[in-house]
């Protein structure tokens, strides 16, 4: 059933407190979706249909888990492994960028641009990025000791997603994702 949200989830319960979680927008099937793992860990846990402090998803990707922790739900979702890359003439025409670096895991794109105003001024044609054969395109600059990311969710194969989040990471919660500064 449609939903009209971007990402639906739906839950199969395999143990008293593990499910298999699946993600699906209007066009496909998807790897991994934040919002809709909390939202269903939200209504797991509100509604009292899991007595544990602790959920388990299982999903065609990963293992994902979600804790109750002082009326806060805390996701734990492990970390993608990035991989430089070049641009190549694809990427180059797609996003019309050119970034001081670039990585990619194996569903996501991260450009870091020169200057704080590329990333603001970044116009995406999303006709052009659902071609790439990414789900998430991350676009940073650094700014006087920090990053600040502006994120665009792009689902391959499907649609594309006109979110835009943007926000700013202290340089060493940046190390702690790899990165290099």
């Amino acid at each position: 059933m449609e939903m009209n949200l971007s990402e639906t989830a739906f839950l199969t319960r395999l143990e008293p407190a593990t499910f298999n979680l699946r993600w699906f927008t209007p066009a496909v099937e998807v790897d991994l979706c934040g919002h809709a793992t909390l939202a269903s860990a939200h209504v797991l846990f509100s509604e009292g249909l899991v007595k544990q402090d602790e959920i388990i998803f299982k999903s065609r990707s990963r293992i994902l888990k979600a804790y109750q922790r002082d009326g806060w739900i805390e996701l734990d979702f492990p970390a993608f492994k990035l991989q430089p890359i070049k641009m190549t003439a694809d990427l180059h025409f797609a996003l019309g960028l050119n970034p001081v670096s670039a990585f990619e895991s194996d569903v996501n794109l991260l450009l870091e641009l020169k200057t704080f105003q590329e990333v603001q001024e970044f116009k995406p044609d999303f006709s052009k990025l659902i071609l790439l054969p990414y789900q998430g395109l991350i676009i940073t600059s650094r700014m006087e000791g920090v990053f600040l990311i502006l994120l665009l969710v792009i689902l391959r194969r499907g649609q594309a997603l006109t979110k835009t989040r943007s926000r700013v990471l202290p340089i060493a919660r940046w190390r702690r994702f790899g990165h290099r500064v």
